[in-house]
């Protein structure tokens, strides 16, 4: 998780505050930290995602990132992935792409996706392993990987 830590002289300043500016304080500052945290999801849907990322589903970021507001017993806010995808972090740091079972997809230009822009089925990769034309094996270091002949040339 990415986090950010900002310091400040807020004790100096409130020994020179009055009474009613001193109870108002937690009030501005947990305003602060909440506008703050809406102006850094909205530079990340509108600027980060799209340079970043291919984005095939525009609204991707705006469905994932909510904002959680801080208030005057709280004062932290905070920007977190609802949905729960845990490889949105990897892809941000730059991180490998690890399989969790056997086979790992790499998405091509070459896979015709369905109206929704997910991969079918039949072009998933145990399901295209199993077509003919098409065969796996091991190679250096004991990486299982599969390829196919997409068409005979022509003499």
């Amino acid at each position: 998780m990415l986090s950010l830590n900002v310091g400040s002289n807020i004790n100096q300043v409130a020994g020179w505050l009055t009474n009613v500016q001193r109870k108002q304080l937690p009030f501005a500052t947990a305003g602060a930290l909440t506008a703050t945290a809406f102006d850094v999801r909205k530079h990340v849907i509108e600027r980060t995602f799209p340079r970043d990322f291919d984005q095939r589903n525009k609204r991707l970021a705006a469905a994932a990132l909510r904002v959680e507001k801080a208030n005057k017993r709280k004062l932290c806010a905070a920007v977190y992935d609802r949905l729960g995808r845990e490889y949105l972090e990897t892809l941000a740091r730059g991180g490998i792409k690890r399989s969790t079972g056997q086979w790992i997809s790499i998405p091509t230009k070459h896979i015709q996706r369905t109206a929704a822009g997910k991969i079918g089925k039949a072009k998933r990769p145990q399901n295209i392993v199993n077509e003919p034309n098409v065969f796996s094996g091991t190679k250096a270091r004991h990486r299982t990987s599969c390829a196919g002949r997409a068409a005979k040339r022509s003499s």
